[in-house]
């Protein structure tokens, strides 16, 4: 009995010491996660073992200072366990419920486990339909969507809630004939990518239509200011060692340094536009992209998608110079446009974005973005002419 006792003793003398070497062991674990940049996420579990762990023994040497009569240290251990179990509740919230993305990608915890909760990639590297699925149907009508992060709908809960998938149910309530619409949307895509995403994969459905979903960051960067596209720092990397921690800098310091990040990449993409060498490939590769459509025995039509968060930062002169120049390109070649550009005017930044740390589209954006998608193909009777189409040349 006394052996015990003093076992107890000693085992509470220690309980500081081994508190502090968990947190210790938990900033380690940490560091790890951030290496793997959310691969290795069930880490973030095990660290909050550590925690707990931590929270306890700082509980004993809470009590214990107080059998001594230290009522100071007592106080502060008791402080310090209070800390650790308020924080591991709250890391367990965020890693349970949260799912917030960010625009840039950069280490921001919530955005990995939204990728982890909703996003399921296909054998090609689309989040879609099982690549055995994708097989050519000459009873069915295809069309497929080929684009970059806001074709593939970055930050929307479910892949049934995206454009293509509303497109598909509403084009089916209102044809007798029965309609699928596959998403090839990947993000980052540049048309020079969307070139090979329709020669190597659209292709192997045989789609009917292919929607060329444009977004004014497709022409190639140009490079004035440097890692524009480069957006983490020290902080952000250190702060995703602890998922509460995480979410407060990306929901209060976050967004402003994600503002710089955005004036440089808008500021590459305009220079883009406006130098001439580098719009006349890019017109070129358009023109390779539709001809790979055409190919392919298809119909391409392009979808001009709004993206109000590059022009939120510019004047309107500059807009309607890049929307000519593309418009007319587009224009030349003589392919049907579906323009969505007027709700960048039609609907605020923040009733368009997901939240304040990420521009891409909400659910109702991809609601309406399906609506005028659809109501187009109705208005200009596409679905009935498909036996006209199928190993077609021409739009």
């Amino acid at each position: 009995m006394i052996k015990s006792i003093l076992s107890l003793k000693r085992f509470l003398g220690y309980c500081s010491t081994w508190g502090f070497l968990l947190g210790g062991m938990y900033i380690l674990i940490g560091l790890n996660i951030i290496k793997s940049k959310g691969r290795s996420f069930y880490l973030y579990y095990v660290g909050d073992i550590l925690l707990l762990m931590c929270g306890l023994l700082f509980f004993c040497s809470s009590w214990k200072y107080y059998k001594l009569n230290r009522e100071h240290k007592s106080i502060l251990f008791l402080i310090f366990s209070a800390l650790i179990f308020s924080l591991l509740i709250s890391d367990l919230y965020v890693l349970n419920f949260r799912y917030d993305t960010n625009g840039p990608n950069g280490y921001c915890v919530t955005h990995w486990n939204w990728y982890n909760k909703y996003v399921n990639f296909n054998k090609w590297g689309f989040w879609g339909k099982n690549v055995e699925e994708l097989t050519p149907q000459p009873e069915v009508f295809t069309i497929a969507a080929v684009g970059d992060s806001f074709t593939f709908a970055q930050g929307i809960k479910g892949k049934e809630k995206r454009f293509t998938e509303l497109l598909q149910k509403n084009l089916n309530l209102s044809c007798a004939k029965k309609v699928r619409v596959i998403n090839f949307g990947r993000g980052g895509a540049d048309t020079l990518q969307e070139i090979e995403i329709v020669r190597n994969y659209a292709s192997a459905v045989k789609p009917d239509v292919v929607l060329l979903c444009y977004l004014a960051n497709d022409i190639e960067e140009a490079k004035v200011f440097k890692n524009s596209q480069q957006f983490s720092n020290l902080i952000e990397k250190i702060t995703a060692i602890n998922p509460t921690i995480n979410l407060l800098y990306w929901k209060i310091w976050g967004p402003s340094q994600y503002q710089f990040f955005g004036l440089r990449y808008v500021a590459n993409l305009l220079f883009a536009y406006c130098q001439d060498a580098t719009f006349a490939k890019h017109a070129a590769d358009l023109e390779t992209l539709v001809k790979e459509v055409k190919k392919i025995g298809a119909k391409p039509v392009f979808v001009m998608l709004p993206f109000p968060s590059m022009w939120s930062v510019v004047e309107n002169d500059m807009r309607y110079i890049v929307y000519g120049k593309i418009n007319n390109k587009i224009m030349e070649m003589k392919v049907p446009v579906i323009d969505l550009t007027s709700l960048e005017v039609d609907v605020p930044l923040a009733a368009f974005s997901i939240n304040a740390m990420d521009a891409h589209p909400n659910e109702s954006m991809h609601q309406r973005f399906a609506a005028e998608i659809c109501k187009w193909f109705n208005e200009n009777n596409v679905l009935p002419k498909i036996n006209n189409w199928r190993g077609s040349a021409t739009p």
